[in-house]
């Protein structure tokens, strides 16, 4: 199971994942890492993902963490579905 202390304290910057909407993806050398962003205030703001699909989650990141721009291609699938009504047609 992967260290989230050890990886709470790793210098990394996490980039938009351009396959998945609001999910952010980095590299800690010895693999990809994920976290992805909640339904803040109801849930806690962010969730990492560690070993397929066990999630720890937390509000904010290690001051060793930075992060990219929240832009994510049109061809990312979404993180949530939008009910019709609000979706922009």
């Amino acid at each position: 199971m992967l260290n989230t202390e050890w990886l709470m304290g790793l210098v990394l910057h996490w980039e938009a994942d351009p396959t998945r909407q609001l999910w952010f993806r980095a590299n800690t050398g010895e693999g990809e890492v994920f976290i992805r962003m909640n339904r803040f205030p109801d849930e806690q703001l962010w969730s990492l993902e560690v070993d397929h699909g066990v999630f720890f989650d937390f509000d904010d990141f290690p001051s060793t963490w930075s992060q990219g721009p929240f832009l994510w291609p049109e061809t990312a699938a979404p993180r949530w579905d939008v009910p019709r009504e609000e979706r922009d047609i």
